[in-house]
């Protein structure tokens, strides 16, 4: 299995992952599952950065600005969650 096919392997995994969290959404608390849901987008979007963009074969300023910025959207996204 390539490294491309795995990853894309994970990706539908995580997705289906969100989507069975989100049954739970009656049942556990709101913040948990929007924490889980934005944890599993920032690893698959991590995902796609390093295999499908390659950044990991990126000089280290590009990857530092991308997973800076991925860190940042996340961070604010999660933010934003925690305080609705």
């Amino acid at each position: 299995m390539t490294i491309l096919t795995r990853t894309w392997a994970i990706l539908v995994s995580l997705t289906l992952l969100s989507l069975t969290t989100m049954s739970f959404a009656a049942f556990v608390p709101s913040w948990a599952v929007n924490t889980a849901v934005l944890l599993a987008g920032a690893f698959k979007a991590f995902q796609i950065l390093r295999h499908f963009l390659e950044v990991n074969r990126a000089s280290s300023g590009w990857r530092t600005l991308l997973y800076g910025y991925l860190v940042a959207i996340f961070g604010l996204l999660l933010a934003i969650s925690a305080s609705a």
